[in-house]
């Protein structure tokens, strides 16, 4: 009746484990179960920190894109491989690669995807975001530098953009700053710092986004 009652059931024998027994542990006690605990929770918190990055990223590329859409622009074959190869797909495969913290937190994670904390935090953060975009978009256009796009029909490349440019700087900028915000480590997983490969990214792509802010190119 136990088990059948229990989120999960922890098997102590060493024979077969029984079928309503998920984890099997070779410990003959309960010691195991807080480590159970644990990486469960770790385990859906960096499910739900994954979606939410996806989500936000997703939906900031789409704000700065539409930007320069608007002036007859559009980001070039290089920038979308950078944002999407380096910038997206490696931070969404080592978010959950934080181990579970050392101790148990009392407070229990968020369980529903759709509740109101998760939401916020997207939602907030494209809030944010969306009024750093504009910002950007009119602090340069108010520059004595500043030239017009002129958009051409049929010229490749485009002529260039100052607009689209910033746009795209900041954007790598966002899905850097995003990644951070989104791997939260305490009250149940360990600091960012911890995860080795994913503070490695971390450092490599803000030295990125750095160095093509100051490097001058064409493109």
């Amino acid at each position: 009746w136990g088990l059948k009652t229990a989120h999960a059931g922890i098997s102590l024998s060493m024979a077969e484990a029984s079928v309503a027994a998920p984890f099997t542990s070779r410990n003959v006690n309960i010691s195991c179960v807080p480590y159970v605990i644990r990486e469960g929770r770790a385990t859906m918190v960096s499910a739900f920190a994954s979606f939410k990055f996806g989500v936000a990223f997703c939906f900031t590329q789409l704000i700065s894109v539409l930007m320069v859409f608007y002036i007859g622009t559009e980001p070039s074959d290089n920038q979308y491989l950078v944002v999407d190869i380096g910038l997206a797909a490696i931070p969404i495969l080592l978010i959950g690669n934080t181990a579970p913290h050392d101790v148990l937190a009392k407070r229990k994670p968020t369980r529903h995807l759709l509740s109101f904390l998760p939401m916020f935090s997207v939602v907030s953060f494209l809030f944010f975001q969306t009024i750093a975009y504009i910002f950007i978009w009119f602090y340069v256009r108010a520059q004595d530098w500043f030239v017009e796009y002129q958009f051409v029909q049929d010229l490749y490349p485009p002529n260039t953009s100052y607009e689209q440019t910033n746009i795209f700087l900041y954007a790598c900028a966002a899905s850097v700053i995003g990644a951070i915000i989104f791997s939260k480590g305490t009250p149940y997983r360990k600091p960012l710092y911890s995860n080795v490969i994913m503070g490695v990214w971390a450092i490599a792509a803000s030295a990125t986004v750095v160095f093509m802010s100051l490097y001058k190119s064409q493109d």
